[in-house]
């Protein structure tokens, strides 16, 4: 999937990468980290470009541990936690969703070594606010709010946990929506509403 994983125990030593400073954290004892570099053998499917990858702990103690998935791109993912007790019961924990470049999703898991079905993954909570989008004008004021020159209308989006991927406005009760990339410039005298 397009992610790394970083790993932090109740103790705060940490297993996995930090895809934006390229550290590699092996701190937790037993710890492991690497990626499933396994493609197609036959040559059938093209193998994807983004690899799975594998973090084991051998022998952890009971407690909690931060699981974060780091996004190194933009696409599905999936995070599947298995735990295994001393008496060698083991039980398996599915989460799937969607990540972005550089965002971070932390999934707060707790071990039971005594106790493997106790053991709990819980995921991010969920993006429920939508995003807002503010705008500032730019140009040259005249008298009673209007301007004597052309005039920038510079649109700046938000979003409190995923990240704005695209803006788009309509123009004077236009019926198509456009892009933005850059200020849209007012050039001609009148009375201008955006959507």
């Amino acid at each position: 999937s397009p992610a790394e994983l970083l790993i932090t125990d109740q103790e705060g030593r940490r297993l996995g990468k930090d895809p934006v400073s390229g550290i590699v954290y092996d701190d937790i004892p037993g710890g492991s980290y690497g990626s499933d570099d396994i493609g197609d053998p036959d040559g059938i499917v093209p193998p994807s470009a983004h690899k799975g990858k594998i973090a084991y702990i051998d022998n952890p103690s009971s407690g909690d541990f931060s699981v974060v998935v780091v996004g190194t791109g933009d696409g599905p993912y999936t995070l599947e936690t298995t735990f295994t007790d001393t008496s060698g019961t083991s039980h398996t924990d599915t989460q799937a969703g969607t990540i972005q470049t550089s965002q971070e999703l932390t999934y707060e898991t707790t071990f039971d070594a005594n106790n493997a079905a106790a053991s709990t993954v819980t995921p991010p909570p969920s993006d429920t606010t939508p995003p807002t989008t503010t705008e500032s004008v730019s140009g040259t004021v005249g008298l009673n709010g209007w301007y004597r020159s052309e005039v920038a209308l510079i649109l700046t989006a938000v979003d409190d946990m995923t990240g704005v991927t695209s803006t788009e406005y309509s123009q004077d009760g236009g019926s198509s929506w456009l892009s933005y990339t850059t200020p849209v410039t007012f050039a001609t005298d009148g009375v201008h509403t955006m959507q």
